[in-house]
């Protein structure tokens, strides 16, 4: 299992050769997942930088899955659609959104990882890579990568776009098993309690697609113990106010924990009334690629 803390984590920009999109970001790259695996994934804690201006992204879509979670501030996905603190959002593989606009001064939680269709996820060391050579013949500029053509005239590609084909070369999107985004107000949901853990709430926000994706909150009352870890797939977990003690250590708010597939489950402590982000993986070893 990994532990991490945004004190003792590197910035995902710096690990990884720059920022690719406008304004200027930290990242707390707090978990990872396998390099190669279906599920690879990169789980940080991101703020935006004050300045002058906000923040504007170009619409644009992936070819994997993004989870984001508003902390503080106020983000505008596309117009109309807003990210608040405490929302959630899941983005699946090929969903446009945008443009976006970010104030300064926005924290939230952003997972991505490899989704449903299992092109997986590029690991740091191929952003990085993708992120140099790119540079060698354009530049990248609000948002998009901007080069010159064989035919001598500018082009203009979305950024993440550029890194994901310098990495896998010409490629398709996967077809939309949603619409559009999924934005979900955890406040109008109601807390479950666990029916073999007494003292452990959940709000179940959302199962999605045929590999199980799960997202939610959990709760746990004082001197309240979780088993986590139970999942045939990644698991993670991010402290949002409390502590939690896993054997001997403390592990204060914003403590992340990540399991992968067959890692033994741990017994996680209250040490006070304590909120955790969950987000569960997609499992593979339960199901087929479609035909």
């Amino acid at each position: 299992m990994q532990i991490n803390h945004p004190n003792t984590s590197p910035d995902f920009y710096t690990v990884s050769g720059g920022n690719i999109r406008n304004g200027k970001r930290d990242g707390r790259l707090l978990l990872t997942g396998e390099d190669g695996a279906a599920d690879n994934y990169k789980f940080q804690l991101t703020s935006v930088i004050a300045s002058d201006d906000d923040v504007t992204l170009p619409r644009h879509h992936h070819a994997f899955d993004q989870v984001r979670y508003v902390l503080e501030g106020d983000w505008s996905i596309a117009g109309e659609k807003r990210l608040e603190p405490g929302w959630m959002g899941y983005f699946p593989e090929s969903c446009y959104y945008g443009p976006q606009w970010v104030r300064p001064n926005v924290k939230m939680l952003i997972l991505q990882f490899g989704g449903a269709s299992g092109r997986g996820y590029y690991t740091i060391e191929e952003r990085k890579k993708a992120f140099a050579g790119l540079q060698e013949g354009g530049k990248f500029q609000n948002g998009m990568y901007v080069y010159t053509g064989a035919d001598g005239a500018e082009h203009r590609q979305d950024s993440a776009e550029a890194i994901w084909e310098y990495t896998y070369g010409k490629f398709s999107y996967p077809p939309r098993r949603y619409d559009d985004l999924i934005l979900m107000n955890p406040a109008n949901y109601s807390w479950i309690e666990y029916p073999d853990q007494p003292g452990v709430w959940e709000k179940r926000l959302g199962t999605f697609t045929e590999r199980e994706i799960k997202l939610g909150l959990i709760q746990l009352d004082a001197d309240a113990s979780l088993t986590f870890g139970r999942e045939p797939s990644v698991e993670i977990l991010f402290i949002l106010r409390g502590a939690l003690l896993l054997e001997d250590a403390k592990h204060p708010v914003h403590t992340a924990f990540g399991t992968r597939a067959g890692d033994a489950p741990v017994s996680l402590v209250a040490a006070e009334e304590t909120e955790c982000f969950y987000a569960k993986l997609p499992t593979w070893s339960r199901t087929r690629a479609r035909d």
